[in-house]
């Protein structure tokens, strides 16, 4: 399950594994080939956000107009914007083919078209479907 950690006003970080990546962004397509205007996830309530505040209970993805833009409103991640940008945040998300563990920065630059200039930075972090065993690791190389 998804895991959303929060320190206000601005540090925000959506964590899972592939598969837990896999089913939001299948939410997401599922909203955006239909017309209904929104998708509300629940996420993982039991674990502890440090360094962060606090857990979000939910991500809400929000059809409108316009750049994405992510914001925190009454302990859940919304990320709106027009369906065209909903699924270019989508591609942010879908880890499909990835083979390690990463994360990335969805945030406004100076220039960005897609992304909305008050839009919270997001980091977006994929983790291991298994505990790390870096002994494992070293026998692959």
């Amino acid at each position: 399950m998804i895991r959303i950690s929060y320190s206000a006003p601005d540090e925000i970080e959506l964590a899972g594994t592939k598969s837990d990546f896999a089913a939001l962004w299948a939410e997401l397509q599922s909203c955006l080939s239909t017309t209904a205007e929104v998708a509300k996830v629940s996420a993982d309530r039991e674990f502890d956000p440090a360094p962060y505040a606090a857990r979000l209970d939910s991500i809400e993805f929000r059809r409108g107009s316009g750049p994405s833009c992510v914001s925190v409103e009454d302990d859940v991640l919304r990320i709106s914007g027009s369906a065209e940008n909903l699924a270019l945040f989508g591609s942010w998300i879908d880890f499909e083919r990835a083979s390690a563990p990463r994360h990335s920065h969805y945030e406004y630059y100076d220039g960005n078209q897609w992304v909305a200039r008050d839009s919270l930075p997001l980091v977006i972090s994929l983790e291991r479907d298994a505990p790390y065993n870096k002994a494992f690791d070293a026998h692959e190389k």
